[in-house]
């Protein structure tokens, strides 16, 4: 079966955290379990390992590439990094509870709210709940507001998306009756609480609605999958309805943020049935205006303006299902199937990102491989192209490399298996639509015998931490840091099983720099203008490492003298001030610490006009800083500042400009691909046509391509158009009508022999619209030309596409409009 089971799992983990924003946001977990390590491991070595290796490699030919620190320090300022000690308070948690959950609920970042808990299997000890007022100087123990409630610590905590003061505690059942709890409310931080009982146990997430942050839905998959519905953040709950296996609330930009999507199994199933078949179904929370909007589907999922459901294709019997994707950007009301080259049978595919108004997605190859293909779809989520060939996606496993990039438009970063099943990192500045090696810093050197063409640099992150590489984060970078990003890699032809050393870049990963020896616990705060971070060579430490200019200098400070189990380094959320806060326990006592460093006391200048720069996003693209056709420009801080930034400065750009098109804004259509190192779409001679399903909402629309289109999103105008021949590929609009390509005949120099043509267009046009009128097999409100992005290369000798050239014209017509 491969991976049915986990095709379950990725599309419930996937599709409820991206159809709305969990009220779990910005809460910190941290199990002391996880960092409880067998001192007497053996160190790995620097060989390269590959997919699927469990093998311990000869440490013999260990080589590592070390930071000439003392050169470099030479370089830096000197700071007064003493004046930190004003600066750092320590409180030390009577409570020897091992799991910890923090969140900051201040409006300005000066209050949290720590819960402890122990639970083992169905064992639960009494949990603690903190509340500090003072930036993590002090807390203070709320019990008793409880009422000795014991909290869940698997989601036993919530937080109000916008009022950060509110936050809803659920505890374990009391009274012997497991289908009643007790929630508690506060909505002042913690100061006091409400207590409020219930007629269910909820399990899984709470989730909020995207504009009524007081609306929130909860699950109870013990008492009939039965969902429920709060509208005033908890107090008063009501049932919607029984037998929902995933829920979510729908999107301001389908119009559907006051509606509800569930899939529901029928009366009398049970999820583990074999022929279990789910309906998608949409309505208000109060349990009025119910609509089924798709059978038979396997899961769902909604982000921005895309709406999707997974079913089988039609006709396609038991033994040969074929999984489609069906596609709704208004809400349900119409569906489109996905054009995806490649799904067969029971193999996996995975959304992984819609945030960027087109659809990114994962297909398994065929076989248990651990790779697939990605790809990226047009502005109506409908036709997908080829991204990225063997995408790391191991089998079994729930994890992937993929990661955008957050500190820079259109970045992506993924991890790619080689021939011989090493993995390497690839990089695309353009939105996935090409991918490139991360270039290592400059002087790097990869050990002996490694190409210098193969010696780029590698990132390390979710998939290295699966196979116990010391990787304690994952790459990290926000909207607050423009151009920066933070990462675990190391240089090489390939992912290495040595412990990883840090990079930094400040210009969205085109240019890195080596920035700290050996794994780290890493933040970013204050706009970019600090990142701290603490080293995990060791198994405890005292001493916390910072950065004023984007990592390239780094001054470091013993915090305390007692070294600790370090489990946290959390800047306040906003990532505007500069106050840190560090969490650990102790190795012996095992007591939850935690130390709040105020850098303002080294950052003590507030920063002026002249201390910043204007930085542009993809200035070394070789395009004049040009990406999808726009041009822009942001302030930020010289990295030889010293100062700090203040709390109301705001990342905006400063400059906004429409850029000439060029050959990189386009991309290929359907039927066609580029060879390597070619900006030039060529026609395949494969493509299967078959499946294609091009009645578009019930209207006939004519599939003609130039073998070009400009990417979706794209704002470029005037420059570079391409001229070629326009194909028209494939005319479908039911089983019953039969497949016909039509020939567009070139253009005569001679003005009768074009009449002549345009004479005998005219008479094909109308008999085919008599044609298909007399069938009635479509509607004719439009005819838009919809364009298709990437070939599928089955092997379909008999429907080989007519090449013949046709006239030398192109339409213009992107997929902004679809972007909306």
């Amino acid at each position: 079966m491969g991976k049915i089971l986990l095709f379950s799992i990725i599309f419930d983990v996937f599709f409820i955290e991206t159809c709305a924003i969990s009220s779990e946001e910005g809460i910190h977990y941290f199990k002391q379990l996880d960092f409880l390590t067998d001192h007497t491991r053996s160190k790995r070595d620097s060989e390269t390992f590959s997919y699927g290796n469990e093998d311990e490699p000869d440490t013999s030919s260990q080589q590592r590439n070390v930071r000439d620190t003392e050169e470099q320090d030479k370089q830096c300022q000197v700071i007064a990094k003493d004046k930190l000690k004003d600066g750092v308070s320590m409180y030390m948690f009577e409570d020897t509870n091992e799991n910890l959950a923090l969140m900051w609920t201040g409006d300005h970042g000066e209050s949290l709210l720590a819960l402890t808990t122990l639970e083992y299997f169905i064992f639960a000890a009494p949990s603690h709940v903190w509340v500090s007022k003072d930036f993590g100087k002090t807390f203070e123990n709320i019990d008793s507001k409880m009422n000795g409630a014991t909290i869940k610590g698997s989601h036993g905590i919530f937080r109000h998306l916008t009022a950060y003061k509110k936050v809803l505690l659920v505890a374990y059942p009391t009274g012997g009756d497991p289908y009643k709890s007790k929630l508690y409310i506060t909505i002042d931080g913690g100061d006091s609480f409400e207590e409020v009982e219930i007629n269910f146990t909820p399990e899984g997430p709470i989730i909020p609605n995207p504009i009524h942050p007081d609306w929130l839905l909860a699950h109870s998959p013990n008492q009939d999958y039965t969902l429920w519905f709060s509208g005033d953040f908890g107090r008063t709950w009501q049932k919607v309805r029984q037998n929902v296996i995933e829920y979510a609330w729908g999107t301001p930009e389908q119009k559907t943020e006051e509606l509800v999507f569930m899939s529901v199994m029928p009366e009398g199933k049970r999820v583990d049935n074999d022929d279990l078949s789910l309906s998608l179904v949409r309505m208000d929370p109060y349990g009025r205006n119910k609509k089924t909007i798709k059978d038979n589907i396997y899961n769902f999922g909604c982000q921005g303006k895309f709406l999707y459901a997974a079913t089988d294709k039609e006709g396609t019997d038991n033994k040969n299902k074929t999984k489609v994707l069906h596609i709704s950007t208004d809400g349900g009301k119409k569906w489109n199937i996905a054009q995806v080259p490649g799904i067969f049978g029971d193999m996996f595919f995975a959304v992984l990102d819609m945030s960027e108004g087109m659809v990114i997605l994962h297909v398994d190859d065929a076989g248990d491989t651990g790779h697939g293909k990605l790809y990226t779809s047009d502005g109506d989520g409908i036709i997908f192209s080829l991204s990225l060939d063997k995408h790391l996606f191991p089998n079994h496993a729930t994890v992937t490399d993929f990661y955008k990039v957050q500190s820079m438009r259109g970045v992506y970063m993924a991890s790619q298996m080689d021939e011989d099943d090493g993995i390497h990192t690839r990089i695309s500045f353009d939105r996935a639509g090409e991918w490139d090696f991360v270039d290592a810093p400059k002087g790097a050197k990869c050990r002996e015998g490694v190409q210098n063409e193969l010696c780029k640099l590698q990132i390390h992150s979710r998939y290295s931490q699966v196979k116990q590489i010391k990787v304690p984060s994952i790459p990290i970078s926000n909207k607050q840091a423009p151009g920066l990003i933070l990462a675990h890699g190391n240089v090489a032809d390939g992912l290495e099983l040595s412990d990883p050393d840090v990079y930094v870049t400040s210009d969205g990963g085109y240019n890195w720099t080596k920035a700290l020896d050996g794994p780290h616990q890493y933040a970013i705060t204050n706009f970019g203008g600090l990142i701290v971070a603490i080293s995990k060579k060791n198994y405890t430490t005292n001493t916390i490492h910072f950065s004023y200019d984007e990592g390239h200098c780094w001054h470091q400070y013993n915090f305390t003298e007692e070294p600790l189990v370090i489990t946290g380094l959390l800047p306040e959320p906003s990532s505007r001030s500069l106050t840190v806060s560090v969490w650990g326990f102790g190795e012996v006592d095992r007591m939850w610490r935690v130390f709040t460093l105020n850098f303002s006391t080294v950052l003590t200048e507030p920063c002026k006009s002249g201390d910043f720069l204007v930085w542009e996003p993809h200035e070394r693209n070789g395009k004049a800083g040009c990406f999808l056709g726009k041009k822009e420009s942001f302030r930020k801080v010289k990295p030889d500042a010293f100062c700090r930034i203040s709390k109301e400065f705001e990342i905006v750009p400063v400059s906004n400009s429409a850029c000439e098109c060029e050959k990189v804004d386009y991309e290929c259509d359907f039927g066609f691909y580029r060879t390597d190192n070619s900006d030039v779409c060529q026609l395949s001679t494969y493509v299967d046509i078959s499946d294609l399903d091009i009645c578009k909402g019930g209207n006939e629309d004519e599939i003609k391509t130039n073998g070009y289109r400009k990417i979706p999103g794209d704002q470029c105008q005037g420059g570079y158009q391409p001229h070629r021949a326009i194909e028209d590929l494939h005319k479908k609009c039911s089983q019953d009508m039969q497949e016909s390509n039509y020939m567009v005949q070139k253009k005569h120099k001679s003005t009768v022999a074009a009449l002549m043509a345009l004479l005998s267009v005219l008479v094909i046009i109308l008999v085919t619209i008599y044609y298909i009128q007399s069938k009635g097999l479509c509607k004719r409100k439009s005819r838009g030309i919809y364009r298709y992005s990437e070939l599928n290369q089955g092997d379909h000798e008999e429907q080989v596409l007519d090449v013949s050239p046709g006239p030398d014209t192109y339409h213009d017509d992107s997929d902004d409009d679809m972007l909306g």
